[in-house]
């Protein structure tokens, strides 16, 4: 089973610049996602002022600092596509469209039949220019300047942030002549372009993370500071740890909402870039960490678990639900029993749409053959 599994969810060969420790980076930051959505549903059925409902609370509110690991990964391998003097922008552009494109197209369809059968609180215009601009903003991932209002899949706020930076990335390495400039010219420029983001767009201030995600490209070419691998490591888990506080100090009002907010977000922004530094250095225990294979899995189809798994959390409980129809019973115990199917749920869903859709669309042609040994 396990030599299957390694069939399934591994490749033979991997990108430039990619590493076994940023496949379990993906992992663990799908799996914070996955406790804000598990969150959402789980919450009517814990005791308002138990512990557990305020760790569900907390859980799901850290869950979210996972797309800013996303984010942060993009930016560190899609500058360094970019960055390469040999870069093509026709098959930059090919590449970064069947990525995304064919697995979200399978989904969204899915999403707004279901809208058509399950309750839900979102709207979809009636009307046909409404409703076609809708539908067209929703199935190319319109970045937020293009159409305003939020997306129809939950999830698809950070897909259209990722696309509207497929799109500017070689924009800006053209336009200030990044190949051209060394690196501490390029540093500088990133820093200009962090200042701008945090004030002409301080809504998007979490898209700064693209650009951490640039700079930890430079820093890995540049060469690594002279600090030790178990220094690196202790540095990463200490900002991280102080980070988390933070933000948990935040939600449970302990700490002021104004400023702190910001500040927990500019400490995230440095824990995160430190944590992935001392992940890809290859060695010490924090990279055979994030190097375990069953994390790498979840991130190699983590892709396609961002899109399903809030789908897949909503039907557990829908149905769920029809087994008590007078009155759900309320107990922490829910939370505890119920977390380890929910999470195996979302991943079975997620690794089907993964083989019959992902992989063979949008990596490397391979898929649901592989079960039998074929490719």
């Amino acid at each position: 089973m396990y030599q299957l599994f390694i069939r399934l969810f591994e490749f033979s060969s991997v990108k430039a610049g990619w590493s076994r420790a940023l496949e379990g980076m993906r992992g663990l930051a799908a799996i914070a996602v996955f406790f804000v959505h598990y969150r959402d549903q789980i919450t009517d059925w814990l005791p308002e002022d138990s512990i557990t409902r305020m760790v569900a609370e907390v859980l799901g509110f850290l869950g979210h600092t996972g797309v800013d690991f996303f984010f942060l990964l993009s930016g560190y391998l899609l500058y360094g596509i970019a960055i390469n003097p040999h870069f093509l922008a026709l098959p930059y552009f090919k590449r970064r469209f069947i990525r995304i494109y064919p697995t979200y197209m399978v989904v969204f369809p899915l999403y707004l039949l279901l809208y058509y059968l399950v309750p839900t609180d979102k709207v979809v215009p009636t009307e046909m220019g409404p409703y076609l601009t809708f539908f067209l903003a929703n199935m190319t991932l319109a970045p937020p300047f293009i159409y305003a209002d939020d997306l129809f899949i939950t999830v698809a706020w950070s897909l259209r942030l990722e696309v509207m930076f497929y799109v500017l990335l070689p924009l800006t390495v053209f336009l200030f002549r990044l190949r051209e400039r060394g690196r501490a010219q390029r540093l500088l420029i990133f820093v200009g372009v962090w200042f701008a983001i945090l004030f002409f767009m301080p809504e998007q201030l979490r898209a700064s993370m693209f650009v951490f995600g640039m700079v930890l490209w430079e820093y890995q070419k540049g060469g690594e500071l002279a600090v030790s691998t178990r220094g690196l490591n202790g540095l990463a888990l200490l900002l991280l740890a102080v980070t988390y506080g933070l933000m948990v100090g935040v939600r449970l009002e302990g700490i002021p909402w104004e400023p702190w907010r910001e500040v927990a977000h500019y400490c995230l922004f440095v824990s995160a870039f430190t944590l992935a530094a001392a992940a890809m250095r290859g060695e010490g225990w924090l990279a055979d960490f994030f190097s375990w294979r069953p994390l790498c899995w979840v991130g190699n189809f983590s892709y396609s678990f961002f899109l399903t798994h809030g789908l897949t959390i909503k039907a557990f409980f829908v149905v769920l639900a029809w087994f008590f129809p007078h009155a759900q019973p309320v107990a922490s115990s829910w939370y505890w029993l119920l977390l380890p199917p929910v999470f195996l749920l979302c991943c079975l869903v997620s690794a089907l749409l993964f083989l019959l859709v992902e992989r063979p669309l949008s990596l490397d042609g391979r898929g649901i053959a592989l079960l039998w040994g074929r490719s």
